[in-house]
């Protein structure tokens, strides 16, 4: 099951699209004009944290974050399917880049949003994930064409 997976994601025709719709789901969300989706978010993860009773250790800042992380994890992920060229830490920079640009955006042109320095790390911690989880892959993958033959 999990080679299947592997090999699902590593198709590029499928990774073309996957990250095509994924990238145009969150322009959606994060250049919208006002915060609906973003907050509604947030809003679901808290009610999970609270549903768990773990208020006490979980804020809405905490949720924001992990949901800002898991945001730019698929982007690395299937982009680094993509373009295997380029290495784990160039696809940590171009997350650095595009977070950056899209809270440059925010603060410029969208008054109802706020640009957050902290969502630029969550960000980038995001794509780091998601790059290291595409090297693994491509290494797991290698491991397993080397042990067929």
């Amino acid at each position: 099951m999990r080679i299947r997976l592997i090999n699902a994601l590593s198709d590029k025709r499928v990774a073309r699209w996957l990250l095509l719709l994924y990238a145009l789901a969150v322009a959606a969300v994060v250049l919208e004009p006002f915060p609906g989706a973003a907050n509604g978010s947030v809003d679901v993860g808290y009610r999970a944290v609270q549903a768990l009773h773990l208020t006490s250790v979980v804020t809405p800042e905490i949720v924001e974050f992990i949901w800002n992380i898991l945001l730019f994890v698929p982007l690395t992920l299937l982009g680094s399917v993509l373009l295997p060229r380029l290495r784990w830490e160039q696809w940590v920079g171009l997350a650095l880049i595009a977070s950056s640009t899209i809270e440059f955006v925010q603060l410029l042109m969208l008054p109802d949003r706020t640009a957050s320095v902290r969502d630029i790390v969550s960000n980038t911690l995001g794509g780091l994930i998601g790059a290291l989880a595409a090297r693994s892959l491509a290494r797991r993958r290698e491991h397993h064409r080397q042990r067929i033959g």
